[in-house]
């Protein structure tokens, strides 16, 4: 989704490989239909399609706030009227399975859609996380609340979110036990080591497709556009305005007109590249070298109209293929990057609500047929992490200690093993107590006395099994003296009882 292989053209200047987990504190702006769309594609027995979409969905929450991040969803609003074409072919696509009775005008509204966008901002209700509609797209009110400050990065799978003005973009997010990933794209980098601004990056997409124009300009690919881009650079001429300048730029047209003709055959000196040959220069000068009989090889280059119009030969085959359509540069697809904002993000809430966990259990139980109690044990370890990061703490999600059982590892890392008392509003649990493992300089600073206490009792009972190791254990020197002594007992005739 979003323009074609961008993501490969960027990829050179993207950080791979970063665990999400070194994100903890800061606020993404998820766009939720990516995430859908990525669930809807895993292919599952028995049409259960729907329901590992809320699973998949859930689970993927709840890893994320363990990991101590604060998550804005922004669901996506009406279809600009640019996109109806591709949204009609993705929904079929995607969706359209589930729902063949459906008509071209409501795959166009996300009407087929709707079903998995409303089910799932109701689980992000009960789960008290907040969520946003968009007045179109969702990666452009994304790309807004990042470009604003209002969230510190985005998260989606849309390359197009860097064309709405986002800063900073997470993406290829995976799982690797219970570790996770991404791929971070940041447009400090590709200004830097690119060259490419967004104004660029529009550009690019009008000739290699988006989502609003899949076909682009016939024949043209990633790496025509970028090294037309670079040209327009090299010139200091501005890629975007340049492309919406081509039908009435004469300078091209006459130049066009020059490729097209029969001068373009015009003979060119093999040495000077002038107008003329060699010969002839040789005999009667060369009046651009300056020459009365011959020509210079260091001479300044042709300034011919078949020369100058070879020099522009790339931009010229590229904008005769691009004006075969009429609609070219696009104008509205260039307004739709450009100019689209949502009013009053100022108030916007990114903090955690107190979850409802009736409400949860109820929803979970219906969709994904999980039990009260096997729910609660995730749920627990997602909440405990916000409470122990200081991302929120709920009087009604207020976990607190009873005793640590043992030292233990999690995820590789030194850990303790604890037991926690049970919530007032768990009625799932069947158990008095939760035990769940917290790395152990996490819990040293949330309960430092407790910990020190746990610290200090393991180092009375490890000297104390020293010492009786000590008392019970016979030295090197104790065991040869007795040997000793006894074998002179028994040289000597002794008899022991």
């Amino acid at each position: 989704m979003g323009v074609t292989n961008l993501w490969t053209v960027l990829g050179s200047c993207m950080e791979h490989d970063v665990p999400t987990s070194s994100f903890s504190g800061q606020t993404l702006a998820v766009d939720l239909s990516a995430w859908l769309v990525e669930f809807s594609k895993v292919k599952t027995k028995g049409g259960r399609r729907f329901n590992l979409c809320v699973r998949n969905l859930l689970y993927r929450i709840l890893h994320l706030m363990s990991q101590g991040l604060k998550l804005l969803f922004v669901v996506e609003g009406k279809v600009p009227d640019v996109k109806r074409n591709t949204m009609i072919q993705r929904q079929k696509q995607n969706f359209g399975a589930l729902s063949p009775t459906c008509k071209s005008s409501q795959l166009a509204d996300r009407s087929s859609f709707n079903c998995y966008t409303e089910t799932s901002c109701e689980l992000l209700d009960s789960l008290g996380v907040p969520w946003l509609r968009s007045e179109g797209e969702g990666e452009a009110l994304c790309a807004q609340l990042n470009k604003d400050g209002v969230v510190d990065a985005c998260m989606t799978e849309d390359s197009d979110v860097l064309l709405y003005g986002a800063r900073r973009v997470y993406r290829n997010f995976r799982r690797v036990g219970a570790d996770s990933y991404v791929d971070i794209c940041q447009m400090e980098d590709v200004e830097s080591d690119l060259n490419l601004n967004r104004q660029d990056l529009i550009a690019m997409a009008l000739m290699i497709g988006c989502d609003y124009h899949k076909q682009g300009v016939k024949n043209v690919g990633k790496i025509k556009s970028m090294n037309l881009v670079e040209e327009f650079k090299a010139k200091n001429l501005d890629p975007l305005e340049r492309l919406c300048g081509w039908r009435e730029n004469e300078e091209l047209i006459k130049h066009q007109a020059v490729l097209s003709s029969d001068d373009r055959q015009q003979m060119h000196c093999s040495k000077c590249a002038h107008i003329g040959t060699v010969e002839c220069h040789r005999s009667g000068g060369c009046e651009p070298c300056d020459t009365q009989t011959d020509c210079r090889a260091d001479s300044d280059p042709c300034h011919c109209l078949l020369c100058k119009a070879r020099v522009n030969k790339l931009e010229l085959d590229l904008r005769d293929k691009a004006l075969q359509d009429a609609l070219f540069p696009h104008h509205d697809i260039i307004k739709e990057f450009l100019n689209f904002k949502c009013d009053n993000l100022e108030s916007v809430e990114v903090d955690y609500k107190p979850p409802s966990l009736s409400k949860l259990i109820a929803f979970l139980e219906q969709y994904i047929k999980i039990e009260g109690e096997k729910m609660m044990k995730h749920l627990c370890v997602a909440f405990l992490q916000l409470q122990l990061k200081h991302i929120s703490k709920f009087s009604c999600l207020c976990f607190k200690p009873r005793r640590i059982i043992k030292h233990c590892k999690h995820s590789h890392r030194p850990s303790y093993e604890i037991e926690w008392e049970k919530l007032d509003s768990d009625i799932w649990t069947i158990s008095d107590v939760y035990t769940m493992k917290v790395e152990r300089e996490q819990f040293s600073t949330n309960f430092p006395v407790m910990a020190e206490e746990y610290e200090s009792q393991c180092m009375r009972t490890l000297e104390g099994k020293k010492r009786q190791k000590a008392r019970c254990q016979t030295t090197v020197d104790d065991f040869f003296k007795r040997t000793k002594r006894l074998r002179s007992v028994k040289n000597s005739g002794i008899i022991i009882d």
